[in-house]
């Protein structure tokens, strides 16, 4: 069984692979489709380690945007038809910065 550690640990190596491609900016994001499914694909990790966390977890870290995440991995996952590409770099480059900062602060023995 993964423990929430673990799965910090999941989210934010999801979020370092996006970080990878972020750096050549919202044109080519656009513009590559690679890019665009390597940027999915790690949202919807990083969701899906989000919204496996225990409740306790989730509780003790009311800053975390939890059922926004978690409803963003569903659209990316299951209705990808309601992906908007100006959202998602949105959220890439506003949202996604502060979810690191915060998982990079908890402590490992949380």
């Amino acid at each position: 069984m993964r423990t929430d550690f673990l799965r910090v640990a999941d989210a934010l190596a999801a979020i370092d692979k996006i970080d990878q491609y972020v750096g050549s900016g919202q044109a080519a994001f656009r513009e590559n489709e690679l890019i665009q499914v390597w940027i999915l694909y790690h949202l919807a990790v990083v969701g899906e380690a989000l919204r496996a966390m225990s409740d306790e977890f989730q509780a003790a870290h009311p800053s975390i945007n939890w059922q926004g995440w978690t409803g963003l991995r569903n659209i990316v996952v299951h209705q990808y038809f309601r992906i908007h590409p100006e959202r998602i770099w949105d959220t890439v480059e506003t949202d996604l910065p502060e979810l690191k900062r915060y998982l990079s602060m908890i402590p490992k023995d949380e």
